[in-house]
């Protein structure tokens, strides 16, 4: 039988996923930094004071979205077929499913696409949450250079860094990929 902490615990998580939905649908719509509070309580159907229960500012709710979607797209990389060849190659292949998936995610390409918000100092802020969710993901346990917080690190800005400056085609991202970043799987 299941205690009142486990039924307080799941209709927190229950709620606090009901903010961080309403917020994903809200950037996806009008831009990260176009989305304040207010916005955020109404959309989920809740009050402010209810917001800042579950979020005591706009920077916890980014952080708390940032770690979600993380986790998320941690989650669809190891349930895909993972990538063969050499350690360089799959490196490639697992940096350009990342760059795939959140561009296939209007609300994730919001971060990346606003010249007024900076997704940069939110991926800082949670970079050891980031590198410790990547670590225990089987892309990890296939790439053990990423175990290194230097590497998850770079590679992190690289994929940021195709997000927010694409290159001028798939192809082209695809050479700068094996040519600069591939090597540091060597280790």
């Amino acid at each position: 039988m299941a205690g009142p902490n486990t039924w307080a615990q799941s209709a927190r998580a229950d709620a606090e996923e009901r903010i961080l939905d309403a917020a994903s649908a809200l950037f996806a719509e009008r831009g990260v930094a176009a989305v304040g509070m207010d916005d955020i309580a109404r959309a989920a159907g809740c009050s402010r004071a209810t917001l800042y229960r579950y979020f005591a500012n706009r920077e916890l709710l980014r952080s708390a979205y940032v770690l979600r979607e993380m986790s998320r797209a941690l989650d669809h990389l190891a349930s895909t077929e993972p990538p063969s060849g050499p350690a360089p190659d799959r490196l490639v292949a697992v940096i350009e499913a990342a760059v795939a998936y959140v561009r296939d995610r209007p609300e994730l390409l919001a971060w990346f696409a606003s010249e007024d918000f900076a997704v940069g100092p939110v991926l800082a802020e949670n970079a050891g949450a980031l590198a410790a969710a990547a670590s225990r993901s089987r892309v990890a346990a296939d790439l053990p250079a990423l175990d290194d917080p230097q590497v998850f690190d770079w590679v992190v800005r690289v994929i940021v860094g195709l997000l927010a400056h694409p290159g001028a085609s798939a192809e082209y991202e695809h050479e700068l990929l094996v040519r600069f970043v591939g090597p540091i799987a060597h280790g």
